[in-house]
Formats: C-alpha cells, structure tokens, sequence
C-alpha cells in the first residue's frame, strides 16, 4: 500500500482490517484514483501460503472536504466508511466514492480519506 501512495499522503491502520489514506489536496476523483491503485496492487500479487497462493482483495470507501467546508474528521470517516459498505455490497474489490451532494469541481477538494477493508477472495 505505502508503494501506491504519494510522499507526503499519510497511510495508517484504522482498525483490525481497515485501512486509512490521507491524501492532502487531493479531490474525490484523485482520492479515488488512489484507492484503486491500492486495491489493483494489492489483487495483482497472491500471497503464498502452506495451502497454496491466495489472491487478496480490497474493498475501498472515499471522502474528501471541499475548501471551506466545516466537516470534522469523524464526518469524513462516516461518509467514507459508507461507501466502503456500498463497495462490499455491490460485489466486493471495488472502490466507491461517497454520495455526497455537495462536492464540488474537481481541483477545489483539500483532503480525500480513503478506507479499505481487505480479505480473502
């Protein structure tokens, strides 16, 4: 994951499986390109096993705040986590960008969150 990332995007664990990009100056597209970066890389490399290879996949849900909004770090959380559970729906290793009525043009978002959760396929 931290190969797919830029320099200066901060990549953490957010809890057991999930997974958190934060992507300054990046809008919900960029965020989005970012996250399906991560997810292609991580489904293109199997993992070797006692019992043989197994392919890993990523399920991943994106935020971003646009220039002026009053939105807090938990309510990006809430938003991105919410289109993580869209992605998990609509079939797994996928990435969703959160419905949000309020973005705005690309070029004008300040921060995108990206949330993955992993597993077996």
């Amino acid at each position: 994951m931290a190969r797919c990332v830029r320099p200066y995007d901060t990549l953490g664990r957010y809890g057991g499986e999930e997974f958190l990009v934060v992507a300054p100056s990046s809008d919900g597209q960029g965020a989005l390109v970012v996250a399906e970066r991560i997810r292609q890389s991580i489904d293109s490399v199997p993992i070797n096993t006692a019992v043989g290879p197994v392919r890993i996949t990523v399920s991943c849900g994106i935020s971003a705040s646009v220039p002026g909004e009053m939105l807090d770090s938990q309510a990006l959380l809430h938003t991105a986590d919410e289109a993580l559970y869209r992605a998990k729906e609509h079939g797994r290793n996928r990435s969703e960008l959160a419905n949000r009525p309020n973005l705005v043009p690309l070029g004008t978002v300040v921060e995108g969150i990206v949330t993955t959760k992993a597993g077996p396929h």
